[in-house]
């Protein structure tokens, strides 16, 4: 196995995947770390986001060492907990018992887990997308999603302002309309719960705009028409309408004068004179 597959332990039994609802009890079935570790995110960002609260169902993802009998609350220290010299040797000490459902024989620990421990932290991690926040250095302007790839922690100094010039950097959310010109600032407000959750409603509006943009079929009518197999009738009650000067780019919108509706879209209308009632009244005008 590759050392992402053996992230945490070599057997059965020593760990458990637990999700949490917000009363902080287990919802769901418990998993065992051994049979589920190779299908846990491998890229950094992701596997950070693993542990938080999901904000769409309220779970959150946890780790729970079935040896040393406690919770641990995010992948680092996941990694950073099976790899300590306590959480070796209860694990020999159970294996050689034959208890705590360890099995006999070998040892618990991956040899790379100190590695990873350690780079997991390499790199700045307070946002986990684009769009969330700024860092603004005089006329410059650097997403911080960007400028965090390369930075392990913020240059000494790096908030502090130049008296020669009298420029200051700043971190500016555009989240929450906050700018902020001190580290530990900064990083309070980036996990603050007020924060997260304007995050969490910022991507739930951009995933919302999404699959609405994707659903208006915004095509001219005929063109829709071309690929529809069903036979469209009663095209000459369609009344087809342009924007007005200054909106030139933007498309159609339809109306039915037969059955006395406002339809939208060439996709809309294309299914309104395919379907049943608009056939109908057709037939009987």
């Amino acid at each position: 196995m590759s050392f992402l597959q053996k992230m945490f332990v070599t057997r059965p039994g020593v760990g458990e995947l637990r999700y949490l609802n917000e009363q902080g009890q287990v919802e769901g079935e418990v998993q065992d770390l051994f049979m589920v570790q190779d299908t846990l995110p491998r890229g950094h960002d992701a596997q950070k986001l693993l542990c938080m609260k999901n904000t769409d169902t309220g779970l959150q993802a946890t780790f729970y060492c079935c040896v040393c009998l406690c919770p641990v609350l995010s992948f680092s220290n996941m990694a950073i907990h099976c790899s300590s010299k306590m959480h070796i040797n209860r694990v020999r000490e159970a294996g050689g018992e034959g208890g705590g459902g360890v099995v006999a024989g070998g040892g618990d620990v991956n040899p790379y887990h100190q590695a990873w421990a350690q780079a997991a932290d390499e790199r700045l991690s307070l946002v986990y997308d684009w769009g969330v926040a700024n860092i603004i250095m005089g006329d410059d302007c650097i997403d911080l999603y960007d400028f965090q790839q390369n930075q392990k922690e913020f240059p000494v100094d790096f908030f502090k302002k130049d008296m020669r010039t009298g420029c200051q950097r700043m971190f500016s959310c555009m989240v929450c309309g906050v700018t902020l010109t001190e580290e530990g600032l900064v990083r309070a407000h980036c996990v603050s719960r007020d924060h997260t959750r304007k995050v969490g409603d910022k991507k739930r509006v951009e995933e919302s705009g999404k699959t609405e943009k994707k659903r208006r079929d915004t095509r001219q009518l005929k063109e829709v028409l071309e690929g529809v197999e069903e036979a469209a009738i009663g095209l000459e009650q369609i009344t087809e309408w342009w924007p007005g000067a200054g909106m030139e780019g933007e498309p159609p919108v339809y109306t039915c004068q037969l059955c006395g509706e406002w339809l939208g879209w060439g996709g809309d209308m294309a299914r309104h004179v395919v379907g049943e009632r608009h056939r109908r009244g057709q037939l009987v005008s």
